[in-house]
């Protein structure tokens, strides 16, 4: 009888350790290793942006980002701040054409506050003087995104996003 459960435990054990070492081999895998204007950019597969922040495994994808972002050296991190600030603003986009408006809403501030991360690195570090043009175009490409979302909110929230629209023109203003 005790030999039998020592069975069992040992096969769960072995189940469990299998579950947790592919969980963490799929996290690995998930990156993909792309070329864009010759730097070298990782971005997580979100899976056809079918994973929103209204769905249980979304925390998963964030705390995977920030990982990511913990262990990113400088110019690494700026490039995944970009590419964070597009793909919140691309699943705001989603979430409003769901008429989800109000977590639509909160994942743009989410956007917003990565460019402006962005911005403050474009700013305030000379090492990343080569980049000031990228982050002129997302700054643009973000006020004109903001533009066409702005009907989806309510009026404080559209109050909100000309606050946020008025950051950004500040920092345009003083990229160079």
């Amino acid at each position: 009888m005790l030999a039998n459960k020592r069975v069992y435990f040992y096969f769960a054990l072995c189940f469990f350790t299998s579950g947790i070492l592919i969980f963490l081999i799929s996290l690995f895998v998930a990156f993909a290793r792309t070329s864009t204007d010759g730097y070298e950019q990782s971005s997580l597969i979100y899976f056809n942006r079918e994973i929103l922040p209204d769905n249980v495994l979304y925390p998963l994808l964030m705390a995977a980002d920030q990982l990511t972002l913990t262990f990113a050296n400088d110019e690494r991190k700026l490039f995944l701040q970009m590419d964070y600030a597009l793909k919140r603003l691309d699943t705001s986009y989603s979430l409003a054409n769901m008429g989800k408006t109000d977590l639509a809403f909160i994942t743009l501030g989410k956007a917003h506050q990565y460019l402006l991360q962005v911005n403050q690195k474009l700013l305030t570090h000379a090492v990343f003087a080569q980049y000031q043009y990228l982050g002129r175009n997302l700054n643009d490409y973000f006020l004109t995104q903001y533009q066409q979302l702005r009907d989806n909110f309510t009026d404080s929230q559209q109050a909100n996003l000309e606050i946020m629209r008025q950051e950004l023109l500040s920092c345009l203003s003083q990229l160079p």
